[in-house]
């Protein structure tokens, strides 16, 4: 078969500050633990523009805890678009 080397974790407008980047993060996070996928990739599309430095907040959190809980962490804006971390 094929290997699922990531998965995706879509977050919406509630995504806005460091405690929920880190909330998130630690959910996805329980997920994943154990399947074997090495790629934690954030799914943006549904945040709001009105709130650009929450996002931001929250981005960098998550992206810093899912490294610390082993995974190597991307964000994805839109599709065909990743920033690898």
């Amino acid at each position: 078969g094929v290997p699922v080397l990531g998965a995706y974790y879509f977050v919406g407008s509630g995504f806005v500050s460091t405690g929920d980047g880190i909330a998130d993060a630690d959910r996805f996070c329980d997920m994943l633990d154990g399947t074997g996928i090495p790629y934690a990739i954030l799914d943006l599309e549904s945040t709001s523009p009105d709130d650009k430095d929450g996002v931001t907040d929250a981005s960098i959190a998550f992206m810093d805890r899912c490294i610390e809980r082993g995974y190597n962490a991307m964000i994805s804006p839109f599709p065909f678009l990743m920033i690898c971390a």
